[in-house]
């Protein structure tokens, strides 16, 4: 495992209580092997990934509003095909875990450490972003690759990129690892990005 798992627990730990962490925020927090990322370093950027909380049981809003024990998944496991090509429904690697469970987020803490995300930005309400028509792994890290130019490109300033999203399975926008891809949409992000404190350009 990564050193910065560490810090990434502490960045969710914030997350949970304030809400959003800013990408900026976890930046100066994100340890190495070799101590802490040296703030002035220009050409890194950092990787912050929305995060989608509503998979799991016992929230009260949807209870009242769908009933007891409902979460996303259940629109998760119910989707279906709308199109010749259309992938549903979309099924976790990992199984339709339970996310207010400390084990499954640390399991997903991990693994965004292990692949080069930096922070997770908490949202209740999707935002407004731009989409990657015909989403591929592939087209995906390409994406990644002019963005990361464009970044380095600017003259000075904060280089942060917001992705949308670590697990928005009902929206079909998640970068967490599926029965189809597996681990590469993490795979890109990692080849593109490095993981902090290795090689991160």
């Amino acid at each position: 495992m990564q050193t910065a798992e560490s810090t990434l627990h502490l960045a969710f730990g914030l997350t949970a209580i304030l809400g959003l962490v800013t990408a900026a925020n976890v930046v100066a927090a994100v340890e190495t092997e070799g101590g802490m990322l040296p703030a002035s370093d220009s050409s890194r950027v950092t990787v912050a990934c929305y995060y989608f909380g509503n998979y799991h049981p016992g929230d009260l809003r949807n209870e009242k509003n769908k009933g007891k024990e409902w979460s996303e998944w259940e629109l998760v496991k119910a989707a279906k095909p709308r199109f010749s090509g259309h992938h549903q429904p979309n099924v976790p690697l990992w199984g339709y875990g339970d996310e207010s469970d400390p084990k499954m987020m640390q399991r997903k803490i991990a693994a965004a450490a292990d692949y080069g995300i930096d922070a997770f930005i908490f949202d209740w309400y999707s935002p407004f972003t731009n989409t990657i028509g015909g989403n591929t792994p592939e087209r995906f890290k390409e994406a990644l690759m002019l963005t990361k130019q464009r970044l380095q490109a600017k003259p000075a300033g904060e280089r942060i990129l917001n992705i949308n999203c670590w697990n928005e399975w009902t929206e079909g926008s998640y970068l967490e690892p599926d029965e189809v891809h597996g681990m590469k949409y993490l795979e890109a992000v990692r080849d593109v990005f490095g993981v902090s404190g290795k090689n991160r350009l």
